[in-house]
């Protein structure tokens, strides 16, 4: 019988998996079917973290717990579900309808928008509690207009 190792993630590896998301993020949002790249970073995240190869649907409990980090995961959603969704929702669906969005190009764009959403909750989850600090890597390229109505967390979306 073969043991794996389960591991959290130390800050070095957070910071990698967080540009990871970033740039996974970065190819959903110029291809509106590009969420298997935010798909891949998840697995590798899980695989990480399980310290052996899996399913997704076998890495939800780590991510989970790593998303618990991040205010994002529930308590924001709870409290403006009009702008965001729980990251256990947005898992699921990610997880249930992964090979048919390949396949599907309206529903695919519609889980991309939701592979985003989770990206970012890993992302600030990934940050929080860490030594990374600096406005610098928080940076956002792009012009962002936000409403005197928006949540700030909308603005971060």
């Amino acid at each position: 019988m073969t043991q794996t190792k389960e591991m959290s993630l130390d800050t070095d590896r957070k910071q990698f998996y967080r540009d990871q998301l970033r740039s996974a993020r970065a190819v959903a949002l110029a291809d509106a079917e590009g969420f298997l790249a935010v798909i891949h970073t998840l697995e590798l995240m899980g695989q990480q973290m399980k310290g052996k190869i899996l399913f997704l649907e076998k890495y939800e409990n780590k991510l989970t717990c790593l998303a618990d980090d991040s205010p994002l995961c529930t308590e924001v959603a709870s409290r403006w579900p009009a702008y965001h969704t729980t990251f256990s929702a947005l898992y699921d669906e990610l997880r249930r309808a992964r090979n048919d969005a390949v396949h599907q190009g309206a529903y695919a764009r519609i889980l991309t928008d939701h592979a985003v959403d989770l990206a970012i909750i890993l992302e600030d989850a990934l940050m929080s509690n860490s030594e990374c600090s600096k406005v610098s890597q928080f940076m956002v390229r792009d012009v962002v207009k936000v409403e005197s109505w928006h949540p700030v967390s909308y603005a971060h979306q």
